[in-house]
């Protein structure tokens, strides 16, 4: 009798967890069922150009048909909404079809946007984190011609026991999108016309990389004249001012990474930590279900919330997971670190590696050319396989 794996999402985390499956399992061994409630998938991280370029040839070129892809590696998949998981019946419940049962499930389903928690906000003040929010961002973009243009990191709403504890989930897309922007308004002759204001929740920019790391963006921010706020308080927003604590900041138009929380429908369920989050060991196995697995953004850790450890997980708990049946020994557990290849304009980025947040002593930071090729060519790779690269990091 085969076994049933069951994917839940397919972006980063769920496109790397079913490449690994089926490279160790032949279709005949395993059925895997992929469950996401969008038909193509989207290399967001490549969303940033919007702030450089037409947002319809942003978004087209980042975005990822998978029923072929789906069809290549006889893969079950089903477009639909997650409602509900019954780890005891093992059993996945969605909007519309019947439940779906599984032999051991692997979740990727990242985490939900809280705009709700910060008064007036909300996706129409602006953002690059999906194709819509990027493409209604370049008009934006491709309309300015002065004024002030706010980029704003909000909070992540994690849990109290998280060790090092963090302030908010990503700000590299935020970054990126100011440095970008920036340089399309020097290319524009609109810089001297424009205010730059960059504010994140965290006590710092990039707060879970090193001291080298957070210097250099501070440079970086202060050369490109670009002004930052840290250990923001966001209070309320309106079409005119961001109000933060003590202080009213005016601005035209905005960029925003909104504030980040576990999924509203898995909160406090049998699977959550009370807060949203799924609560794994270091081999991404579920604490109390040794037949689940979570991997990415929605994991109950203060790791870096990025593609990169998504993938890195998903490699970990599908052998974690071929080690347990076949009896085999386990592969080596996730150890987080920070790996950022952050778009800084006039083709150039910033290459860092760092565990130095997470106790650890590698410090790897360069700005220059060569990463902004290698990161061209990890995206055009990246759509180009459906995430299912060559060499799987």
């Amino acid at each position: 009798m085969k076994t049933h794996a069951v994917v839940l999402g397919a972006r980063f985390g769920g496109l790397a967890i079913t490449s690994w499956l089926r490279r160790l399992y032949p279709a005949e061994e395993l059925d895997i069922t992929v469950v996401d409630r969008w038909q193509d998938a989207v290399y967001r991280p490549g969303l940033v150009h919007a702030m450089d370029q037409p947002g319809l040839n942003v978004a087209k070129k980042v975005t990822m048909p998978l029923s072929s892809h789906w069809k290549k590696l006889r893969i079950t998949p089903i477009q639909d909404i997650i409602v509900q998981i019954d780890p005891d019946q093992q059993k996945v419940y969605t909007a519309t079809l019947p439940p779906i049962s599984y032999d051991v499930l692997f979740m990727a389903t990242g985490t939900e946007p809280g705009w709700d928690r910060i008064a007036g906000l909300s996706p129409r003040r602006g953002g690059v984190c999906e194709a819509y929010q990027a493409r209604h961002t370049a008009w934006q973009r491709q309309s300015w011609s002065q004024g002030h243009f706010v980029f704003a990191a909000g909070p992540i709403i994690g849990s109290p026991q998280w060790e090092p504890k963090i302030s908010v989930g990503c700000e590299c897309p935020l970054l990126e999108s100011a440095f970008l922007f920036e340089r399309w308004l020097v290319k524009q002759q609109l810089r001297t016309k424009t205010q730059i204001s960059v504010m994140t929740a965290g006590s710092s920019l990039a707060e879970n990389s090193s001291p080298r790391v957070r210097q250099q963006l501070t440079r970086l921010m202060a050369q490109r004249n670009i002004t930052v706020y840290t250990n923001v308080q966001f209070e309320r927003v309106t079409d005119h001012d961001i109000f933060i604590k003590g202080e009213r900041v005016p601005y035209d138009r905005s960029v925003w990474t909104a504030p980040m929380k576990g999924p509203s429908w898995l909160t406090n369920t049998k699977l959550d930590d009370g807060y949203g989050w799924i609560p794994t060991n270091n081999y991404m196995n579920h604490v109390r279900y040794p037949n689940i697995y979570a991997v990415g953004d929605g994991t109950s850790h203060p790791w870096p919330k990025m593609g990169h450890s998504a993938m890195v997980q998903s490699r970990v708990a599908v052998h974690h997971w071929l080690a347990k049946q076949k009896h085999r020994k386990l592969p080596a557990p996730f150890h987080p670190y920070l790996v950022w290849m952050l778009e800084t304009g006039d083709s150039h980025s910033l290459f860092s590696i760092t565990n130095m947040f997470y106790g650890g002593t590698t410090d790897i930071l360069y700005h220059g050319l060569w990463p902004a090729w290698i990161k061209r060519a990890f995206q055009r790779s990246y759509v180009w396989s459906h995430g299912s690269l060559p060499i799987m990091p």
